[in-house]
C-alpha cells in the first residue's frame, strides 16, 4: 500500500520523494531503488521544463528590449521573474539586468546603420531626431531604483554617448551643406542669369524678371548685382506698361491699350506676343462658342490672345443659326444669333394674309397667287396657283358649320373655293369690285365688303347672294378692323410707317420689336430671348396664343424671306 501510495504521487517529484523517504527510509531493496531512480528522473525532466520555459522567456524579453519602444521594453524585462530554483538540475542563467544594455546597444546599431553623415538628408535627420526622442524615452522610463543596477549606469552612458554623437552629426552636416550652398549658388546664379537672357529674348518679360530677381534675393558680389539692376528695372518698366494696356482692355479701350504696348515695347516682334484680355457677349446668353484651336466657351465670357493673333470663334446654340466670326486682334465681340425658324415657306410674293390654322397645319397665301398648306413640321402637303393680277392679300377662311373649304377673295375681286385637304380650286366667281373689307365669316354666312359699296355673302357655294343697298352685316369699326380678313385668334401688327414696331403679346407677355439691326423678342422677365435679320421690308407679325405645342406662344413674321415662324424656347 505504502509502494503504491508512492507511485501515485510520481507526476509530483516532491511529494513522492517525501512519501518514499517516510515510508521507506532505510530500504534499499532493488524495488525502492527503481521507484527512487524513477522519482529523480521525473523531478530531473520537470526541472528541465521549468529552466527552458524561463530561457525562452527570457528570448522573448530579449526580442522586445531590440524591437519595441522603451516602455514596452522595460516593461517586459520587469514583467520577467526571477529564474525557478532547482534541486536536482545544476545550471546557470544569464542575468536579468543585462537585458537594460541591449537597449542602448539597439540604439547604437539603429545609429550605425545611417551611415556617413551625408548632406541635406531628410531621411538621416529624421532617424538621427527619431533616436534622439527614444533616448529621451529611455531616461524618462527607467524607475530610480534600476539605477543600483551597473547594467543601468551603462545605458545611461551609452544614451549621452548616443546624444553627443548625433549633436556631432548634426554639425557635420550643417558644415557640408554650408560648403555645398555656396557651391550650388554660384551656379544658379549662373544659371538664372541664362534663362532670364533667354526669357527676354522670346519676349517673356515676366518671366525674365522673376529670375533676375531671384539673382537680386541672394548672396551677390556688389558688381554682379550693378550688372543685374538695371536690366530688371527696365523690364518692371515694361511690365508695368502691360498692366496698364491689360486695365484699359478691360474696360474695352483695345485701341488705346495696342497704342501704349507699341510705344513702351520696342522689339516689334514681342509685341505681337503680347496676351490681350477682350470679352464675348451674344444675344442670347449661354451660347457654346468653339475656336479653330479646339477651346470651347459659354457666352458671355472674357478670352486672352496675342495683339496680332488670329482667331476663328463658332457660335451655335439648339434653335439658332450659326455662325462664325475671325478676330484678327483683341477687340470686344457682340454677336446677334439669329434664331432658327420653326417653320419658313418661302412665297414668291408678298404676304399680307394672316395663315389660317387647319388641323395643326397652316393655309397660306401670297400676293402672287400661291397658296399652301404647309405641314406642322414644316413640309408642304400641297401647292396651288390661282391666276390673279393682284394676288391674294386677305386670309381665306371657312365655311361655316365645320366645313373643309375655304373662300378666297383676290385683290381684284375674285372668288373661289379651295379644298383644303388636296388643295383643288374652284373658280373664279367675279365679283365685279375690289374687296374693301374681309371676308368676314359668323355662324352662317360669309361676308365681304366691296370697294362698290355693296356687302357679297356666301353660305355654301362659290356663287354669292349681294345683299341690298343698306344692309349692313357689321359696324363700321369691326368691319376695318378686318381689312385683311380675321385675325385666326392671333395679336397682329402690321408694317405701317411711323407707326409703333414692337408687339407684347397678350398672350405671353413676350415682346416682338423690329429694330435696325433685326428683330429682337425678349420675354417678359429673366434671361432668355432671341433675334433674326429682317430682309427688306417687313409686313406684319402676329402673336400666336400659346398651346400645347407652343406654351409660349408662336411669333409669325412676313418679309422678304416671305412668312416665317418662331417658338419663344425651342424643345
Amino acid at each position: 500500500n505504502h509502494f503504491a501510495e508512492v507511485q501515485a504521487l510520481i507526476e509530483t517529484p516532491d511529494a513522492a520523494l517525501s512519501a518514499l523517504k517516510r515510508h521507506f527510509k532505510d530500504d534499499e531493496t532493488v524495488m525502492v531503488m527503481r521507484l527512487r531512480q524513477r522519482i529523480e528522473k521525473r523531478q530531473l525532466d520537470i526541472e528541465n521544463e521549468q529552466r527552458q520555459d524561463w530561457l525562452n522567456a527570457y528570448k522573448d524579453v530579449h526580442d522586445a528590449a531590440r524591437s519595441n519602444t522603451p516602455q514596452v521594453a522595460l516593461e517586459a524585462i520587469r514583467s520577467l521573474p526571477q529564474p525557478p530554483r532547482l534541486l536536482l538540475l545544476k545550471a546557470a542563467y544569464p542575468p536579468i539586468t543585462d537585458l537594460y544594455l541591449l537597449l542602448g546597444e539597439h540604439l547604437q546599431e539603429q545609429l550605425s546603420e545611417q551611415g556617413e553623415v551625408l548632406a541635406y538628408s531628410d531621411s538621416q535627420k529624421e532617424a538621427e531626431q527619431r533616436l534622439l526622442d527614444l533616448c529621451t524615452a529611455t531616461e524618462e522610463a527607467l524607475e530610480d531604483k534600476e539605477s543600483r543596477f551597473a547594467q543601468v549606469k551603462t545605458l545611461k552612458a551609452t544614451l549621452a554617448n548616443l546624444r553627443s554623437e548625433i549633436s556631432g552629426r548634426s554639425e557635420d552636416r550643417f558644415q557640408l551643406e554650408e560648403k555645398n550652398r555656396h557651391h550650388q549658388n554660384l551656379q544658379r546664379q549662373d544659371e538664372l542669369r541664362e534663362l532670364a537672357v533667354k526669357a527676354e529674348e522670346k519676349g517673356d518679360y515676366e518671366r525674365a524678371l522673376h529670375f533676375y530677381q531671384e539673382i537680386l534675393g541672394g548672396e551677390l558680389d556688389p558688381r554682379v548685382r550693378d550688372y543685374i539692376q538695371p536690366q530688371a528695372e527696365t523690364l518692371s518698366s515694361i511690365l508695368l506698361a502691360i498692366d496698364e494696356a491689360r486695365d484699359l482692355a478691360h474696360g474695352g479701350e483695345h485701341d488705346r491699350a495696342l497704342e501704349l504696348l507699341d510705344e513702351r515695347i520696342e522689339n516689334k516682334d514681342h509685341l505681337a506676343r503680347i496676351i490681350m484680355p477682350w470679352k464675348v457677349a451674344s444675344f442670347p446668353t449661354g451660347v457654346r462658342v468653339t475656336t479653330n484651336k479646339g477651346r470651347s466657351y459659354t457666352t458671355p465670357f472674357e478670352i486672352e490672345t496675342a495683339t496680332q493673333e488670329s482667331l476663328e470663334l463658332t457660335f451655335s446654340s439648339p434653335g439658332f443659326l450659326s455662325q462664325t466670326v475671325t478676330v484678327d486682334k483683341p477687340q470686344d465681340l457682340s454677336i446677334y444669333l439669329e434664331r432658327t425658324p420653326e417653320s419658313t415657306w418661302r412665297s414668291a410674293g408678298r404676304v399680307d394674309a394672316i395663315p389660317v390654322p387647319y388641323q395643326g397645319d397652316r393655309i397660306v397665301v401670297d400676293r402672287s397667287g400661291s397658296i399652301a398648306r404647309l405641314k406642322r413640321n414644316n413640309g408642304l402637303e400641297w401647292k396651288a396657283t390661282i391666276p390673279t393680277l393682284s394676288g391674294v392679300a386677305r386670309a381665306p377662311v371657312f365655311f361655316p358649320g365645320g366645313s373643309d373649304k375655304l373662300l378666297l377673295i383676290t385683290e381684284e375681286g375674285a372668288a373661289w373655293l379651295v379644298h383644303v385637304q388636296d388643295g383643288k380650286l374652284e373658280g373664279p366667281w367675279e365679283l365685279g369690285s375690289p374687296p374693301r373689307v374681309g371676308p368676314l365669316v359668323n355662324s352662317s354666312a360669309i361676308h365681304v365688303l366691296l370697294a362698290n359699296g355693296a356687302w357679297a355673302q356666301w353660305e355654301s357655294t362659290l356663287q354669292p347672294e349681294m345683299l341690298r343697298s343698306g344692309s349692313e352685316p357689321y359696324e363700321e369699326e369691326s368691319s376695318q378692323a378686318y381689312r385683311y380678313g380675321p385675325p385666326n385668334g392671333m395679336q397682329v401688327l402690321r408694317s405701317r410707317e411711323g407707326e409703333s414696331s414692337s408687339l407684347k403679346s397678350r398672350f405671353t407677355g413676350w415682346s416682338a420689336t423690329v429694330s435696325p439691326d433685326g428683330l429682337m423678342v425678349t420675354p417678359p422677365d429673366g434671361p432668355g430671348g432671341f433675334s433674326t435679320q429682317i430682309e427688306g421690308q417687313w409686313t406684319f407679325m402676329a402673336w400666336e396664343p400659346a398651346g400645347t405645342d407652343c406654351p409660349e406662344g408662336r411669333l409669325w413674321l412676313s418679309d422678304g424671306h416671305g412668312l416665317r415662324s418662331f417658338v419663344p424656347r425651342p424643345k
